[in-house]
């Protein structure tokens, strides 16, 4: 066991620790490329995931400020039409014929404005998921990227430190 552990500390074996300081400069210099390339990678990666958490909480606060437009817009239009049917009322008017039909007219209309309201909210809300998902696609890649962009520094560092020292 002891001859196997003074064997790997054998000068001889470890030769490339004598490499010229040009090759261990391009090799510090890989390693450091390297890491740096992951390190920018996974912050871009956390910076998009970031962004796709802020794009689901706006998702959830537009789907909310719709329900809240929503129930506003139907209020104000039940008491517009409830003002509306005691002025008829009170102006002797019978709630038939025109009168009935331009109530009728007004009750759709205040639907359809209420249902746009919600209509709105919840495009944003799809717009706001749509753009999350995105990002969490830009965090995968640029994740890979950075390992990617690791790797490939390291193997071109390598490169670069076996032609040092393969042409000593």
């Amino acid at each position: 066991m002891m001859e196997a552990v003074l064997t790997a500390f054998d000068p001889s074996v470890w030769g490339w620790l004598r490499a010229d300081p040009i090759s261990l400069a391009l090799a510090a210099s890989a390693a450091v490329s390297a890491v740096g390339s992951v390190v920018q990678g996974n912050q871009a990666s956390a910076a998009a995931n970031a962004q796709a958490q802020a794009n689901d909480n706006a998702a959830k606060t537009a789907e909310a400020e719709a329900a809240v437009n929503e129930a506003a817009v139907r209020t104000q239009n039940s008491r517009l039409l409830g003002k509306q049917i005691a002025s008829t009322g009170a102006n002797g008017v019978t709630l038939s014929g025109s009168p009935l039909d331009f109530t009728l007219d007004s009750l759709v209309d205040a639907e359809m404005e209420a249902l746009t309201a919600r209509y709105q909210g919840t495009t944003q809300a799809a717009n706001f998921r749509t753009q999350a998902g995105m990002d969490r696609y830009s965090a995968k890649t640029a994740k890979t990227n950075g390992y990617l962009g690791g790797a490939a520094a390291l193997i071109s560092g390598g490169a670069d430190v076996f032609k040092s020292m393969k042409s000593r």
